[in-house]
């Protein structure tokens, strides 16, 4: 397996529904947990974290 090099990474990620303010924040650090372990090389990773009301997340996967 070939191994990506690269010192950023950039993530947007959406959070559905109703969520404790803990749960968010253990999804990042468990995303960023992973690119690390997949891109040792990641010197930066930046993840943009925004809340989508359920409602406008379903009107947005029918579009």
């Amino acid at each position: 397996m070939s191994q990506i090099d690269l010192d950023l990474a950039n993530i947007d990620v959406e959070f559905v529904g109703h969520l404790s303010t803990d749960e968010p924040e253990a999804a990042i650090v468990r995303i960023e947990s992973r690119v690390k372990e997949a891109v040792p090389t990641a010197t930066k990773i930046y993840i943009e974290a925004k809340a989508v009301k359920k409602e406008l997340a379903g009107a947005t996967k029918a579009s």
